[in-house]
């Protein structure tokens, strides 16, 4: 009997310990995840620095002619895409402890060739790529940039196109409003006109029968 409750006090340490041990690795991984986490978003931070006052003049010489970058605007563009590209990392890692589900490729998805569809983006992923060591991460990347979305200069150039479409169409309808108007003034002149030259009418509309002569108008 007293044997027997001595292997149940062991079995049940045992399981104790290794509920423990399991708990401690959990807790290590996770303490990992946020270290990198952490050192991460410091290091976009500290990258977002070097995108100066104005970093939008920069972007668009890199969209329209990045040959023409210099070696400091190249830093530049580059600080900006690292970032990007480190902050969709940061979120595959916490997908990776379980923390949250596939966010990590919604953003990336939305992102991907806004950020990373151009000509200058993409000899930056040609290069970022091989220094990211999940395949998965790389391949999902991969798989948007193929896709057929809006590059950033596309975008760009479809909000303008909708912006012009709603600015003519502006124009057509003040036009329209003018023409009415004219038309309108148009057709009291020549009822007037037609009034006078005919008394009895002129007596219809004197007595209020404005509506009859409309109609025979």
């Amino acid at each position: 009997m007293k044997f027997g409750i001595e292997i149940i006090a062991a079995i049940a340490m045992i399981g104790g310990l290794v509920l423990v041990a399991m708990q401690l690795d959990q807790n290590s991984s996770l303490l990992r995840t946020q270290l990198l986490f952490d050192e991460s978003r410091s290091y976009v931070q500290w990258e977002q620095k070097m995108l100066g006052e104005n970093p939008a003049e920069v972007w668009e010489k890199s969209l329209v002619s990045p040959e023409e970058l210099t070696l400091s605007k190249q830093r530049i563009i580059e600080a900006y895409l690292w970032s990007g590209i480190e902050q969709w990392l940061g979120l595959y890692r916490l997908a990776q402890q379980g923390l949250i589900g596939a966010e990590w490729k919604t953003r990336v998805s939305a992102e991907a060739n806004y950020l990373l569809g151009n000509t200058y983006g993409r000899a930056f992923w040609s290069v970022r790529r091989t220094g990211i060591e999940s395949k998965e991460f790389v391949a999902v990347v991969d798989g948007y940039l193929k896709s057929d979305r809006f590059s950033a200069l596309e975008y760009h150039q479809e909000v303008m196109g909708a912006l012009k479409f709603r600015a003519l169409g502006s124009r057509y309808v003040q036009r329209f409003k003018l023409h009415s108007i004219r038309l309108v003034r148009s057709a009291e002149t020549g009822l007037m006109r037609h009034v006078r030259a005919h008394p009895p009418l002129l007596d219809s509309v004197n007595k209020g029968g404005v509506i009859y002569l409309l109609c025979i108008f």
